[in-house]
């Protein structure tokens, strides 16, 4: 059954095969999925617009739940009874804020060392390390 569900996931966007020598192994990777999603919302929010990152997270949630703070992840957390950290998410989840900051499609927002930051997954080959709040950009705009 694991490979049927990995196909499906990787055929939804939430996931990629990595190829190594002899055995490829699958990664969680939510980046296109999430690509769609903000895409989505371009008809919603027109132009540019600043919004809170809580507000953002939750709003990413509703059609992702199985990312941090969503139902399916809570779920789970409860499950295993791991305790999420709310201000800090998990690596694919800040991959995938990474990569879309990069691509211009959404402008992570730290405004100095404020205590309600959202910190993302360390990582020290990036600039980014933690956001206050997020800037969606019109996809229209952002291919221009």
């Amino acid at each position: 059954r694991y490979p049927r569900l990995r196909d499906w996931m990787m055929f939804l966007g939430l996931g990629i095969e990595i190829s190594m020598t002899r055995n490829s192994i699958f990664y969680p990777y939510v980046t296109s999925r999430m690509k769609r999603l903000i895409g989505s919302w371009s008809s919603h929010f027109g132009t540019e617009i600043e919004i809170s990152g809580t507000d953002f997270l939750d709003l990413v949630v509703q059609d992702m739940p199985y990312l941090d703070g969503g139902d399916l992840f809570k779920k789970a957390a409860a499950r295993i009874r791991l305790i999420p950290q709310t201000r800090n998410l998990s690596v694919v989840f800040s991959t995938a804020l990474r990569e879309l900051h990069e691509e211009g499609l959404l402008k992570l927002n730290a405004y100095g060392d404020a205590a309600y930051s959202i910190s993302l997954f360390p990582d020290q080959t990036q600039k980014i390390s933690s956001f206050i709040s997020v800037t969606l950009i019109d996809v229209k705009t952002a291919n221009d």
